[in-house]
């Protein structure tokens, strides 16, 4: 990923999963266990604190997840065995939840989330099958897609939409600036201004971004709130891999000038949570994250 020419961002990590485990991202990094040329049999994944263990043949990570590993033997909020296979076709019945690319069903203390390349639910390119808790769980890829990256969209953002929001956390419609140790959130919709407000940023020496489209807010070890980066950016794709005590979230909107205003607890709530990305289907991880 792209170094920014500024003041290093705040690179401290808070335990991943709250089991005192220090994850230093940008520290000496363990590699993963060799399993021929070009392809590795494990790798630990981590954003907004979380993570996940793939073991697999996995092919070279794609550059934005590059900086994301951590490494390998950390707690990991999932685990999931990826298997390169042709995913069985998805149940007739109504999904709990979906769109053009995804669809997910439960299926009593199991959910399957099936994704779709080309938007038609003939047959997924990969299903994901975990129990109920996000724990654990098995990947199924088609052959086809073996080059690919198993962690495609939509399905990256999908899983670590549920695990934030099943251990307090959530990933925001929003860029994010680390000035030191303060972490400045500047939330919006498409074409609020996020990007563009990036890019100012990238100017300053000050300053370092750590996502011009996608943060994550969650708690550290049931702390204060940090501010955490992503891999996945919107037109700016410089990204930092780092964290900061949140110290002030930006709802943003057009103006004529440049102004700001205090919101109050509940216009800031409803701006929010229309800027957030939750799994509204899931009621008792929505809970866990706006509690």
């Amino acid at each position: 990923m792209p170094a920014g020419p500024h003041r290093s961002a705040t690179r401290l990590y808070p335990p991943m999963v709250d089991e005192g485990a220090r994850v230093g991202l940008l520290a000496s990094i363990a590699g993963p266990e060799p399993a021929g040329e070009g392809v590795t049999r494990s790798t630990d994944l981590a954003v907004g604190g979380l993570g996940l263990r793939l073991a697999g043949e996995l092919p070279p990570l794609a550059p934005d997840w590059a900086a994301f590993r951590c490494p390998l033997g950390q707690p990991a909020a999932l685990a999931l065995t990826l298997r390169y296979a042709a995913p069985p076709p998805p149940p007739s019945r109504s999904p709990l939840a979906g769109g053009d690319l995804w669809r997910l069903w439960a299926d009593g203390d199991y959910r399957r989330l099936a994704t779709y390349l080309n938007g038609r639910h003939r047959r997924p390119d990969r299903l994901l099958r975990c129990d109920a808790a996000w724990a654990h769980g098995e990947l199924l890829v088609d052959p086809d897609a073996r080059d690919a990256q198993p962690l495609a969209y939509p399905l990256d953002q999908l899983i670590w939409l549920h695990l934030l929001a099943r251990h307090g956390g959530a990933l925001l419609h929003a860029a994010g600036v680390a000035l030191g140790d303060r972490g400045i959130a500047l939330v919006g919709h498409s074409g609020a201004g996020k990007s563009t407000l990036a890019r100012l940023w990238l100017r300053a020496r000050d300053a370092t971004l750590l996502n011009d489209d996608r943060v994550v807010v969650r708690p550290a070890s049931g702390g204060p709130l940090y501010l955490w980066s992503t891999p996945w950016h919107g037109d700016v794709a410089t990204v930092t891999p780092a964290a900061a005590p949140l110290a002030a979230v930006f709802v943003l909107r057009h103006g004529r000038r440049t102004r700001t205003r205090q919101l109050g607890p509940a216009a800031a709530a409803a701006a929010l949570f229309a800027r957030a990305f939750l799994p509204l289907w899931e009621a008792s991880a929505v809970a866990q994250a706006v509690a």
